[in-house]
């Protein structure tokens, strides 16, 4: 009776053994590669820093807020129904200016204008007076024409000047005698 030895299979120990290994270095590597790619994504700027990417809030107004928005609210309405909108002119005959927009982006106050004529020269001088407060921020700009139109050329206050609250917006345009003013309110948050 002799015994065979079979040289061609592998016995089922070194089998199993060679799964095991195959199978660590699987889930080593699976590790690492979960682990880098969450650091990864962490050290992203959309993850790191959302406030950059996107920066709308969408709590519940708070009390100031609201506050803020109705103020505004009324003194567009204020402001409409003061105006006369068929006649370009002040009742004076001078240049109408208005306020065409206010906007408050990031830490930027922008404040802009139209004179409803064509304006060679002169200056716009703006007015930003803390309601209820002493406080006065005053900024001067030249005109320019924009074709059958003119506007001041704009003004761009940091609200780092600012404090938050109402604020009355007054803009004055003035070419040697002649002088017209436009007034509004904005809330700073």
């Amino acid at each position: 009776m002799l015994m065979q030895i079979n040289k061609n299979k592998p016995s089922h120990r070194k089998i199993k053994i060679i799964l095991a290994i195959v199978l660590a270095i699987a889930l080593v590597s699976g590790a690492i590669l979960y682990f880098y790619l969450r650091n990864s994504s962490q050290n992203s700027p959309t993850s790191a820093n959302p406030d950059k990417i996107n920066s709308v809030d969408y709590d519940k107004a708070t009390k100031e807020q609201r506050d803020a928005g109705e103020a505004a609210k009324k003194a567009a309405i204020e402001s409409e129904e003061g105006k006369n909108t068929t006649d370009p002119m002040a009742s004076d005959g001078a240049p109408a200016i208005s306020i065409s927009s206010v906007g408050q982006d990031g830490g930027i106050l922008s404040i802009r204008t139209m004179i409803n004529s064509v304006a060679t020269g002169g200056t716009c001088r703006l007015e930003l007076a803390r309601v209820n407060s002493q406080t006065v921020v005053v900024r001067e700009a030249s005109t320019r024409l924009l074709g059958s139109y003119s506007v001041c050329e704009g003004f761009d206050v940091s609200t780092g000047d600012l404090e938050k609250g109402d604020w009355k917006i007054s803009v004055t345009y003035q070419e040697n005698d002649v002088t017209s003013k436009d007034e509004k309110t904005v809330g700073i948050v």
